[in-house]
């Protein structure tokens, strides 16, 4: 569908996903400020104006999100307000370390993270998102993109909304009407259904810039799906795992901080600096590894040392204030709120318990 409206050439020439220099910048740029920068009653963009803008923007924020900040990329994401608050006086490099920390090493946006049993990549949701995919006729380069990375999600949203664009200015009402089911069913299938808990745990590691991206990422996302309405009937929030059940007689210190990293379980997501911080906190160690092993050995260290009731009520604190920024969602959020509501009653039973379950596995 989308190749036949236009979408591919939209795609590789209009948007200029490859190449953002100065002139294609500078109108991303100005239809960003429209599109995200303005409320619904100041944007003056309409009908195909208003999709290339927001194919547009995707495309700004996907190679935002994806490269990370770039001296081409500075001039046309300056353009929103929020994003140049975060980039004045701040050094290019700098902006990138953040970018590296919080995207590349805390909170990576990849949807089998959130959403799949194991908190892994390629697994589940990789192989659904390219079902997806297929279905809309969008096509993912495998040696560029990965399929479940949230930038690849935006452009293909970028593409969708471009064709919608296309068939809109050549006046083809069906071909329209297709393009918003299609544009519909991915965010309702797969971005709305990890964006909530990803933008939050993201902006809880303080990185004034990641924080920007992710919250314009939001607001464009959910302005996009306001506006296609019943193009296509909203699917339900994520059918997340299997609640902790600490009355299970084999249950092991290392499944609890499995469960309390998998965010399919948790409601949460804990990241890296999550982790570290309570650690902190409360000088406890957590060493190295992966999110589950770090979880491990602070659960162990704050059993050993009496500090199990601080550190959980510190692990409730992160868990509500990620609750009470999904509040705002809606329905796709719901599933989230009532896996993160079981986890707080779990860690506040875990912090009354007198030991913890512990073989003594190495990590």
């Amino acid at each position: 569908m989308p190749t036949k409206t236009g979408a591919k050439k939209l795609g590789a020439k209009k948007l200029g996903a490859k190449k953002l220099g100065a002139k294609i910048g500078a109108k991303i740029g100005a239809t960003i400020g429209a599109t995200i920068g303005a409320t619904s009653s100041e944007r003056a963009l309409a009908g195909r104006d208003e999709a290339e803008a927001r194919g547009r923007a995707y495309v700004l924020l996907a190679e935002l999100l994806a490269r990370g900040p770039t001296a081409e990329l500075m001039g046309p994401a300056s353009a929103s307000p929020a994003l140049a608050a975060a980039i004045a006086g701040r050094e290019l490099d700098e902006l990138a370390a953040d970018h590296q920390h919080v995207f590349g090493f805390s909170v990576p946006p990849l949807e089998g993270l959130f959403l799949d049993a194991d908190a892994g990549a390629g697994g589940e949701s990789a192989a659904r998102v390219r079902e997806t995919y297929a279905a809309i006729g969008y096509r993912v380069d495998p040696t560029q993109d990965e399929p479940e990375h949230l930038a690849t999600e935006l452009r293909a949203l970028a593409v969708l909304s471009g064709a919608e664009a296309d068939a809109l200015e050549d006046d083809k009402r069906v071909v329209v009407a297709e393009l918003r089911r299609l544009q519909a069913r991915l965010l309702d299938a797969h971005a709305l259904r990890w964006l909530p808990v990803f933008g939050a745990a993201a902006r809880r590691v303080g990185r004034p810039f990641p924080s920007a991206l992710v919250r314009q990422i939001e607001q464009l996302v959910r302005m996009h799906r306001d506006a296609l309405g019943d193009a296509d009937a909203r699917e339900p929030g994520p059918a997340l795992g299997e609640t902790l059940d600490l009355d299970d007689p084999e249950l092991d210190l290392r499944d609890i901080a499995r469960f309390l990293t998998t965010p399919a379980r948790a409601g949460v997501f804990l990241g890296r600096d999550d982790i570290a911080r309570v650690g902190r906190a409360f000088r406890l160690p957590r060493g190295f590894g992966g999110r589950a092993l770090m979880m491990q050995h602070l659960l162990r260290a704050a059993a050993r040392f009496d500090t199990l009731a601080e550190l959980t009520a510190a692990l409730v604190a992160i868990v509500d204030e990620s609750d009470a920024q999904l509040r705002s969602w809606g329905a796709c959020a719901d599933p989230w709120r009532a896996r993160a509501s079981a986890t707080r009653d779990a860690l506040a039973r875990l912090g009354r318990a007198a030991s913890l379950p512990d073989r003594e596995v190495p990590g």
